[in-house]
Formats: C-alpha cells, structure tokens, sequence
C-alpha cells in the first residue's frame, strides 16, 4: 500500500472515527437501492378482492364492480373481468338459450392469441361468435346496454294478481325497451287419452309504469307486452318478448290472464326468469380492448364453464426511437415500453413526453432485449403511480425515479462509465461515515422464488442459491411479471449477490456540486482513513520531449501533486484525474523516476484532461494509489439537501462480483 507523508499521516488522526459497525440477521437488509420483491403474488392487492388472474380460487369471470380495470403488460394469460352485466336471451323458435357477455381485456391495446373457456380452445365448442373491439370503437355484436332487476328470480305467473311491480333501473338511468324471459319450467301440453300431446297456450301480459328518481309513480301502468305462449312438448318452454316504451325510469309487473289448470294431465305453469331494461344512452369504455361473445347454451357448455372465459393476450405499445421517434403499437414484452406506458398513458401517469428519459429507455431497452428480460403481468389492483414503476422495474433490477420534473431511470448494472470524483478536498469535514454491514449466521443465503410460468399459467416456486452457499437461511420473493425459470433464477441470484458483496454504506456531505449525481449513478471516492488512495489537486503538469531515434521524438507528462507519495518496489500505481466538470476519468498507470521529487509522478500516457493549475477555480483533482485504491466506486443511494449550500449523500460501496455472470444454480 502506498505510505502516506506528513500531510497524509495528519489527515488520518483528523478523520479517526468514521467507522460503524452493524449485525445485519434474518433478511435483506443491504440493498437500499433496490429492495427485494415481497413474498406475496405483487400482482394482487390483498386489502381488495383476489385477482381473477393469479388466484386459483378466485379464477373467473366477474363483474368486479368499483375495482380496477385490468392493465396487462407483455404476453400473459388472463380471466378477463365483464364490462357489462351478462344476459340471456331465447330464441322462441326452438327454445335456445343464448348468453351474452361483454368482455374487458384491458386498457390499452391488445394481440389476442388464443381465446379459451378454461384449458380448451373456443373453436372446440359450437356456436360461439364474437367479436374483438378495439379501443374506442363501437360494439355491434349486440347491445350491451342492459340492466337487469335482480328482483326477477323465477316467479310464477298467476291470474288473479300481478307478480310485482318491480323497480327496472336505477335513479338517474333512462332506458328506451322492456325485454322479458319467461319459462314453462315442466313443459306445455295436455296429455291426451292416446298417449299422445296435445297443444296448450298461455296468454300473459307485462304492464310498465314510469317512476321517478325517488321511485314515485308518473302515471298509469300500460300494457308493454301481451302474447300468446303456445306449445305442444313436455320440455321446458323458453319464450323471449321485448317491446320498445317512451325514453324513462321504469317499474314493471307481469300476471297471466287464465288461471293455471290443476289437471296432473296437463301443464301450463309459467315462471317469469328474467326482467331487463335497455339503456337510452351508450355506455363508453374509453381506452379499452373488448370482446363481445354471443355464446349457445350446449351439453358441453355449462352456466359454470361460460364464466371460466380467458384469454392469451400480448400487450401491443409504441416504441420510441432518438430519430423516428414514436412508432405504431406493435406486440412487445419490453420493460422500457411497459415504464414508458405507464408514464405516458391517459389512464396512468399523463406525463408529457419532455418529462421523461426517453433516451435512457431506448439504451435500457437494448441492454433488457441483451439480457433477456422481459415484463410480463396484470395489473388488476389500484396501485399508486409510483408502485406501479417500481414493480415493473423489479423484473430487471430497474430504479425509477423523480429527477426534478424528469421521471428517469438506471438499470443497478455494471457501468464502464466515467463518475463524478469525491475526495476529501470536496467531502466536507468529519461528515464522511461507514457502516460495515457484518454478516451472521441468519443472513440469508438463498432464496424461494415464485414466478407465473409462461407455459402452464400457474405458479411456479423454485430454490435458488449462490455457488458454495451453504443453504442455511431462506427467504422468499414473488417474481412480479417474470415468466420464465431462467429470469426468476436471474434476479434471485442478483438479490443474492447484493445482500453478500455490498456490506458498506459511506454517507457523507458536500457542497452543491453534491446535485450533479443522481440515484443509482456511480461516484469514485477516495478519503484517507479507509485507504482509499491518496487524493489531492495537481500543482504543476510540465513535459520533456525525449528523441526516439534520427526522426521521431516523443513527449512525456509530468505531474507535480499537493501530496507526497511513495512508490513500493514490485507495485504498479495508478492516478486518476478529475475533469472541469467534475468527472473522474479513467485511471493512468505512473512512475517515480529518479529525477523526479518526492511528490513528483510521470504519466506512461498523455493526460486525459485539460489539467489546471491556476488560482481562478479549482484545480484539478486527482487520486493516487495501486490500481484498487484508485477505483473506489459506490452506488448512489439517496441525495438530500442539508441547507441551500450543502447536500447529503447515502451511497453502497460497489463490488463487481454482483454484476459477474454467475452459473444458473438452482437448489436441489
């Protein structure tokens, strides 16, 4: 290591007592730059309803009134939730019953896949039509503006007093048709003295009266409908009416007009099943991709099974380009673009292209698409802003976060990159502190990881641990939007790694230029008690020209420092300079010559900075040391003003091992 002088030596007792140290047990308990995913399915708020995607008990269709609207993201299976209230409809030439269903993919546009009702593909079942809406176009399958009175469950129809009246619509809702279903539950026949059927009929009557907002009568009940129900078997008897009334609030009453016969040879029982009412106005789903399903009630096609309708869908975005710009929505899994719709999107952030880092999505994109990271999950919860980025981001180790009015991004990867140069020529005196976050024998060492895997929809858990881990302490972690086994292993083993090489966190205070970084950045740090270099500022940069042969010289830097330093035999030294910005550059090897004084360094390559060494602003920074002493790096953490002239900067000290491609390890 290189010696201090006496400068060095003075500086050490100044900054005696820098250091702390902490027992960290039981959990991840390092990685403040990116906590780990929680136990439970992230998905799914578990303060509202179980989602109709990751729950299996909860796997259906519903009508998830006052919840969410489904966001899905990549390529995913879903259950997707009713749009509208599902209804039934006879044909009254054969008795079929017809169900209607309004279906909500998601906000968004949508690539539909495969539609299925549970494991089996819709084209095994018999007469199903529907029809796929794309966001804000009109539905023309059939109309979807229905409300039903709940009260309707199966009455049976007498002669001598009406079944209701029965409240259709709510307040404020005007509907312009009454429609009724009404059922022979034991057929219509006489049983003739041949052992034959003879034909029977029922006339019924349906009268409305309009009700205003408090349910007070306008007017008199008039008749809506009046038919004939007329058949000849012992089956049931399924009969649809509907008739158009003035635009208004309704209430609606049913009875038959002849009593219903006692004979046990003959069957004229009717039952009133359903009450429905059309709404005057359009229902608007702005935003979303629809399907409308028109579905015949078969054998194989149950009231159980038609709620078991999903989806495999792939979420179609525009993605961004530095020269083109936006592009049309294309099917895409991609993190940047999922972050990217979540800002932008009216149903989301609304935030203004100029407010986000679309250039560092377009580079992060590339290093996702390298990588092999995807994103791909529903979002059926409400879920704040911000929770929304976050989760998103987990799938890839992604932070986001508020830059001023940016909303930027930084992937915790390894960086190449030149970082903002700390010394204690900047760091303001006795701020600097370290805690060394020590392990025990319950820090965790490997990890249970569920993911949805991609080819069966259900979750999978896997164990995964480092290599030479000893698998003494586990904790969980649920994959939100990873879909494969390799990713899930990916990520784990990332955790893994930040909880066992990241154990230092510096804290320190600077001045304004403590602004410059951002969360996530790199910084270079160099300061004297942890032997971290020896850093100082350049008071002389001289050169010599030497003669290389008859036509060629060669010119050689010479740096005289603020610092004396010494060279060990057998060690190579490095220095690394900051730049007017200040920006620390890459490090150059040095030598001591013995022409050269005691804080004298030559360069064995030109300097790659403008180097200044006048009185009219700062000097130029350096940092001296063997190669690791110059190359002291830490992950910005947190950036908080102290007052208007000093800034607060939290930072892990970074390792490259947590970023070194670790064999895929899965515990057996």
């Amino acid at each position: 290591v290189a010696a201090t002088g006496t400068a060095g030596l003075a500086a050490a007792a100044v900054y005696a007592g820098v250091y702390a140290v902490t027992y960290i047990a039981g959990s991840f308990a390092v990685n403040a730059l990116l906590p780990p995913p929680v136990p439970k399915i992230a998905g799914v708020n578990y303060t509202e309803k179980e989602s109709p995607t990751y729950s299996l008990t909860s796997q259906g269709n519903t009508a998830r009134v006052g919840d969410a609207v489904t966001i899905s993201y990549g390529r995913h299976m879903l259950y997707p939730d009713l749009g509208a209230i599902p209804y039934t409809q006879y044909d009254n030439t054969n008795d079929d019953l017809y169900l209607y269903q309004l279906f909500v993919v998601g906000l968004g546009e949508y690539d539909i896949e495969k539609i299925r009702i549970e494991d089996t593909p819709i084209e095994n079942f018999k007469c199903i039509e529907y029809e796929i809406i794309e966001p804000n176009q009109p539905i023309t399958k059939f109309n979807h503006n229905v409300v039903l009175a709940k009260e309707v469950t199966g009455q049976t129809l007498k002669h001598d007093e009406y079944q209701g009246a029965f409240t259709l619509n709510k307040p404020d809702s005007v509907i312009d048709a009454i429609e009724v279903d009404l059922i022979a539950p034991s057929g219509m026949y006489y049983n003739n003295n041949t052992g034959g059927l003879d034909e029977r009929s029922v006339d019924i009557l349906i009268e409305a009266r309009q009700i205003d907002d408090e349910g007070n009568p306008i007017g008199e009940f008039f008749t809506v409908i009046s038919e004939k129900i007329s058949a000849t078997q012992a089956k049931q008897v399924r009969r649809t009416f509907k008739a158009i009334v003035p635009e208004g609030r309704y209430e609606v009453r049913a009875k038959r007009l002849a009593a219903e016969s006692t004979s046990p040879r003959e069957s004229t029982a009717i039952t009133w099943s359903a009450l429905k009412g059309y709404l005057a106005t359009d229902v608007k789903y702005k935003d979303m991709t629809l399907v409308a399903m028109k579905m015949l009630a078969t054998d194989n096609l149950s009231a159980q099974t038609s709620k078991k309708v999903n989806f495999i869908v792939t979420r179609k975005l525009p993605t961004w380009h530095p020269q083109t710009g936006w592009s049309e929505p294309v099917p895409t899994n991609s993190i940047a673009w999922a972050l990217a719709d979540i800002c932008r999107s009216s149903y989301c952030g609304n935030i203004p292209d100029e407010n986000i880092n679309l250039n560092q999505l377009y580079h992060l994109d590339q290093e996702y698409q390298l990588e092999g990271d995807s994103f791909n999950a529903v979002f059926d919860s409400r879920l704040k802003l911000q929770e929304m980025l976050d989760r998103v981001g987990k799938a890839s180790r992604t932070i986001i976060y508020h830059n001023l009015n940016t909303i930027d991004f930084v992937r915790d990867s390894f960086e190449d990159l030149e970082s903002m140069m700390f010394t204690s020529r900047n760091i303001i005196k006795d701020s600097l502190s370290i805690k060394f976050l020590l392990p025990t024998s319950e820090t965790i060492d490997y990890v249970e990881a569920a993911y949805f895997d991609e080819r069966t929809w259900t979750q999978k858990t896997i164990d995964v641990t480092l290599p030479g881990s000893k698998k003494t302490k586990r904790t969980q972690m649920t994959m939100f939007g990873i879909t494969n086994k390799e990713q899930a292993i990916r990520q784990a083993q990332y955790f893994l790694k930040t909880n066992k090489y990241r154990r230092k966190l510096v804290t320190f205070t600077t001045e304004l230029e403590g602004s410059i970084p951002s969360i996530g950045s790199l910084i270079k740090l160099s300061y004297p008690m942890p032997q971290w270099g020896i850093d100082g500022v350049i008071l002389e940069h001289f050169t010599k020209v030497i003669k290389v042969d008859e036509e060629t010289n060669k010119t050689e830097h010479f740096l005289t420092l603020s610092e004396i330093i010494n060279f060990e035999e057998g060690k190579q030294y490095f220095i690394s300079l900051r730049d007017k910005y200040g920006v620390a550059k890459k490090s150059i090897e040095v030598v001591k010559s013995a022409d050269l004084i005691e804080n004298q360094v030559k360069l064995l390559e030109s300097p790659n900075v403008d180097i200044y060494t006048g009185d009219e602003m700062e000097k130029t920074y350096f940092i001296f040391g063997e190669a690791k002493e110059t190359e002291i790096y830490a992950k910005v953490l947190s950036i908080i003003p102290k007052d208007e002239y000093t800034i607060q900067i939290s930072a892990n000290i970074d390792d490259s091992r947590v970023y070194e491609e670790t064999p895929t390890t899965e515990c057996v």
